[in-house]
């Protein structure tokens, strides 16, 4: 009955889309790409899933030690497996990372101990570090290989979208599939999880490889591929600016996922709008990312990037000083859905200024960097969430405002001047 539910739902989204994606996109294989992203989001454990580990014996501080663990792996892995993308080619990576995330899934079906738990974050840590950079830029080079690298930001948009319907819709079937709180119903969720991750993996299988110098990243080394990416950073005017943006701007998402449930309790929300709530935000989102594109042709890329910036900001600052039983619920789902605009015109920005045969290990180099700054804002707003949520919510105002304010962009510097291997081996003059 729950699953004839469960494919009821997803069988009469609509007779010409498959789950939100036109049947006609999945001839494109980036529409394949996003529709095997809308499986791997397909997190029906989500509402249930600290449930789940308490009943298996788990405190809340190990609960969310799993979490810290998972990001610490993640850092630590985002580089090598950068290389190993560049070296063994983007599609296998990120079908590593598919496969790796399902098996994640069953490694918590099967885990008791808490030591089996952190093994398997460790695990999901390597599987979202495999996909991390590849992701991107297997997109990119699909579109550099068409001659297309102007619709990065509508690519990529489509992808990010994806990816946030998948979220969407796992609240929706969760709701089919949990209809009471026991470990047989928890262990459905996952399973069904990880049934539609393997299938996005299959997906994932049937997209082509667009790798354009593979070769080449197999000649230079690991080595050579990791110093190439830190020094066209560092030396790269352009895009050493894009990537202080892209770090200490970052709205942080996630914080704001942890911190709206005590924001809604001071604000007296009443429980319903919870589960609602977080489902609108995310489908706002996967608005808001596909929106980057047409946004940056009405604006130009500088008005759209510096506009992605502040809407967050803005939101930040209402939710300091505002809170009610219904407006807290429209100003968190207004503030992360505005905050998904950005990470498309983001992705379309730094991948005009890096090289192709070390596209991903650059890529991987600025997700590590993201990741170490993500770790210690959330422990820096926690803290202040604790002495005073309207502390915390201007503090994540504060440091992208500063940041925007501090590393203005210019119009020349948005424009694609990606370099060669030799460039950037070598490292363009600092005219900046």
């Amino acid at each position: 009955m729950r699953l004839g539910s469960v494919a009821g739902v997803i069988g009469s989204l609509s007779p010409n889309r498959l789950l939100g994606i036109p049947l006609a996109a999945l001839r494109d294989p980036l529409g394949r790409f996003n529709l095997a992203t809308f499986f791997l989001s397909l997190t029906i454990y989500s509402p249930i899933l600290v449930l789940y580990y308490t009943g298996r014996g788990l405190s809340l501080f190990q609960v969310l030690s799993l979490e810290a663990f998972m990001g610490l792996a993640t850092i630590l892995l985002e580089v090598p497996t950068g290389v190993v993308a560049d070296r063994i080619g983007l599609k296998r990576s990120v079908t590593l990372g598919f496969f790796f995330q399902a098996v994640w899934v069953g490694l918590l079906v099967l885990a008791r101990e808490y030591w089996q738990f952190l093994a398997g974050y460790a695990v999901l840590g390597m599987a979202i570090s495999f996909r991390s950079g590849a992701s991107e830029a297997w997109i990119y080079e699909t579109l550099k290989a068409r001659g297309e690298e102007h619709r990065m930001s509508q690519a990529h948009g489509a992808f990010w979208a994806a990816s946030l319907a998948g979220r969407t819709t796992s609240a929706v079937l969760a709701a089919l599939v949990v209809r009471e709180m026991s470990e047989p119903s928890f262990v459905l969720a996952l399973e069904l999880s990880a049934a539609a991750m393997l299938l996005g993996t299959v997906l994932v299988l049937t997209v082509p490889n667009r790798q354009t110098e593979a070769e080449l990243a197999r000649q230079r080394g690991s080595l050579r591929l990791v110093r190439d990416g830190i020094r066209l950073i560092r030396a790269h005017p352009a895009l050493r600016r894009i990537v202080a943006l892209s770090v200490l701007a970052d709205p942080l998402p996630y914080a704001l996922l942890f911190l709206f449930q005590p924001y809604y309790q001071l604000a007296g929300t009443p429980a319903a709008l919870y589960g609602l709530s977080s489902a609108a935000a995310a489908a706002l989102g996967a608005l808001g990312a596909r929106s980057a594109f047409g946004l940056e042709r009405r604006l130009g890329a500088l008005r759209a990037f510096v506009l992605a910036n502040l809407l967050p900001v803005a939101g930040y600052l209402a939710m300091a000083g505002l809170a009610g039983p219904y407006l807290a619920p429209l100003l968190f789902v207004m503030t992360y859905g505005a905050m998904q605009i950005r990470y498309p015109l983001i992705a379309a920005l730094q991948n005009r200024h890096i090289a192709s045969y070390n596209r991903a290990t650059t890529i991987s180099v600025v997700s590590m960097l993201e990741g170490a700054y993500a770790l210690a804002m959330k422990l820096v707003a926690g803290y202040l969430a604790d002495i005073d949520l309207r502390l915390a919510f201007g503090f994540l105002a504060l440091v992208p405002l500063v940041a925007v304010s501090c590393f203005p962009l210019r119009v020349e510097q948005l424009e694609s001047q990606e370099l060669s291997a030799a460039e950037g081996s070598d490292g363009p003059r600092n005219d900046d």
